[in-house]
């Protein structure tokens, strides 16, 4: 949270410094040296550019993409990543229903040969 929020707004005031010749913040001179400083970059790039976000915190202009923000990037990360858990505990919820019941299942079938070969369970 905190971290991103300060990274994001490094990366604003790196593009501040840039002057208008830049439409994107990665066409600014010195680009590649803030990049390597700011590992953390990659990240919101990428954000910006798969989701149409910009701002971590509060939505802002993009720095690295050129179209319109349409939310913050915490924000979408929020949506993504409840959208994803949810699904992914759902069908792993759905398993384990699925495996108690083919347990039950066998185990009910195989009890009583078991127990008639002497096998106490």
């Amino acid at each position: 949270g905190d971290a991103q929020e300060r990274s994001w707004q490094a990366a604003q005031k790196f593009r501040a410094s840039c002057g208008k010749s830049a439409v994107r913040i990665q066409d600014c001179d010195g680009y590649a040296e803030m990049l390597k400083k700011n590992p953390s970059w990659e990240y919101l790039q990428s954000l910006e550019q798969r989701y149409s976000c910009g701002g971590w915190c509060e939505a802002e202009k993009p720095l690295w993409a050129v179209r319109e923000a349409e939310d913050s990037c915490s924000k979408a990360v929020a949506y993504l990543m409840s959208n994803r858990v949810r699904r992914t505990a759902f069908q792993e919820a759905l398993f384990g229903l699925g495996l108690v019941v083919i347990s039950s299942t066998v185990l009910i079938w195989v009890g009583p040969a078991l127990r008639e070969k002497g096998v106490n369970w």
